[in-house]
């Protein structure tokens, strides 16, 4: 039916293809790995202005923006990933490391809101970003209370 020639054509072939899958799950095992969390730190960010944020391993370096209304500032981010969930948010004065409390939005999209003591204080924020299997875009963007 099969001569030694194709035998060992096929052999060969099935080598090539085993080869190339364990080629491929190596190259897949470090994303898994580097898909843990994330950390984005906002520094000396005045509420009533931009700060820049970026993401330690460069997957997010954009502009973010907070609302202040009646004393009370929100940011809220949206991601496009639905694995993404903040976690540890610490949000402080900027040289002084006061902690301020946070209170978490639950409107559909993942936020937070916090008081401070005037419009020109100037902030720290920073929080962890579970990003889940892939690394998704994070868009900072501003609700509208």
């Amino acid at each position: 039916m099969f001569s030694n020639k194709k035998i060992k054509k096929y052999t060969k072939n099935i080598m090539i293809a085993m080869m190339a899958v364990l080629m491929m799950v190596g190259g897949i095992a470090p994303i898994v790995a580097d898909a843990a969390t994330e950390t984005v730190n906002v520094k000396a960010y005045k509420v009533d202005g931009s700060g820049d944020l970026s993401m330690a391993d460069g997957y997010l370096n954009d502009q973010a923006d907070i609302v202040t209304k009646n004393g009370i500032s929100t940011m809220t981010l949206t991601f496009s990933s639905f694995a993404s969930k903040m976690e540890d948010i610490k949000v402080s004065i900027a040289g002084m490391g006061d902690q301020i409390p946070t209170t978490p939005k639950k409107n559909g999209t993942d936020g937070f809101s916090f008081e401070v003591p005037d419009t020109q204080t100037d902030i720290e924020v920073s929080m962890k970003l579970n990003l889940g299997f892939f690394h998704p875009a994070v868009e900072f963007i501003v609700h509208p209370y």
